[in-house]
């Protein structure tokens, strides 16, 4: 039985592979330009060049995408952590009326919150009646959290 070599490519190609889902796995999107930079090694393996040209590629190409193209992402990441409110955010603290009993031990409960109708559950546990007027104080999974009064 024979041992298989892998061509460069093919070790540039999985590198690749490797660092795209190393990035899935991680929050900072830093690892992603490394995975770009061992893609164009691939293709400079492809084309033929000798193991250093395909280095030499790497850790250009890695280095111009950081330096170039990171500060960008960051700047569209804190722009899109700016303090402006998600949809479920947007939602806590207004009121909603409860159109369906709201009993927590059943699992029942819905209310109506701008237009809208949503699954809701109690905060204190207590049973609500249709009706009654309520503040959302959160939201668990696709619940709304609320509790009576203001």
């Amino acid at each position: 039985m024979g041992v298989t070599v892998l061509a460069a490519w093919q070790v540039w190609l999985i590198v690749a592979v490797f660092l795209a889902i190393g990035e899935l796995l991680t929050t900072g999107f830093f690892i992603f330009w490394f995975a770009l930079g061992a893609g164009a090694a691939t293709v400079a393996a492809v084309l033929g060049l000798n193991i250093y040209w395909q280095i030499g590629v790497f850790l250009l190409v890695s280095f111009l995408l950081v330096l170039f193209t990171r500060p960008l992402v960051q700047r569209f990441v804190h722009q899109r952590d700016s303090g402006i409110k998600t949809n479920l955010e947007a939602v806590e603290g207004k009121q909603a009326l409860v159109t369906e009993e709201i009993d927590n031990l059943v699992g029942t409960g819905q209310v109506r919150l701008q237009g809208e109708t949503w699954s809701a559950r109690s905060a204190g546990g207590e049973r609500i009646p249709p009706g009654v007027r309520v503040t959302v104080i959160g939201v668990d999974g696709v619940k709304l959290v609320v509790r009576t009064g203001s």
